[in-house]
């Protein structure tokens, strides 16, 4: 059995633009004279690689802790749809012949392009179009997943979160995809257990040998 790792790493990872920086502080160390070493983090729910709750964009929706992990762990198909410009619309979906309750990785520009390794925040970045997330909606879709900080972009970024989220459609963001190759996968990306609207993740993708 294979092991993909699909995170990225904090706090090497940028920020979504007016996001709190990530930040590891070492409050204590061995080298010190310590007996321990010991690190505070501070950061965003949404930086690096991680889940999107109800919460995030609708007020009085489920929060992480209230989430099954089994939404974020079974198989899964990554996809590539590549645009030099622009966001996924819904045309660009019909042709994978979506299943109801498949989980799907969106590997684009952000991935192919190499941005998902960029130290500066890549400001055009693929994610996926009002249309696009209603498509999934109605295709009975139970996970999407992005390969950068949003799987929203610009004026339409709420919008597109909410019909996601309202659908209970799970999401995951910050995937590095870039060393992944089109196909079926077993996927383990359960968020820590926290009652907040977003939370880290470790994405995983495994297959067989």
């Amino acid at each position: 059995m294979k092991i993909i790792d699909i995170s990225v790493k904090v706090p090497e990872a940028p920020v979504y633009p007016g996001d709190p920086k990530t930040k590891l502080l070492s409050v204590s160390s061995i080298k010190d004279g310590d007996i321990y070493n010991l690190t505070e983090i501070t950061m965003s729910a949404h930086a690096g690689t991680h889940a999107d709750a109800p919460l995030h964009f609708i007020d009085g929706g489920s929060s992480i802790d209230s989430l099954s992990p089994s939404k974020f762990c079974g198989e899964a198909r990554v996809v590539t749809i590549y645009k030099k410009e622009g966001n996924i619309e819904k045309e660009d979906l019909v042709p994978l012949k979506l299943m109801k309750g498949e989980r799907i990785l969106f590997k684009t520009r952000n991935s192919v392009d190499g941005h998902i390794t960029d130290k500066e925040f890549y400001k055009d970045f693929c994610a996926l179009s009002p249309s696009a997330a209603q498509y999934l909606v109605d295709s009975g879709v139970a996970l999407a997943g992005i390969d950068y900080a949003s799987i929203g972009a610009g004026g339409s970024i709420a919008e597109t979160h909410r019909i996601l989220l309202s659908a209970g459609i799970a999401v995951l963001e910050w995937l590095n995809l870039e060393k992944v190759c089109d196909g079926n996968y077993f996927l383990s990306a359960a968020p820590i257990k926290i009652a907040a609207e977003g939370a880290p993740a470790r994405a995983l993708l495994f297959v067989k040998d």
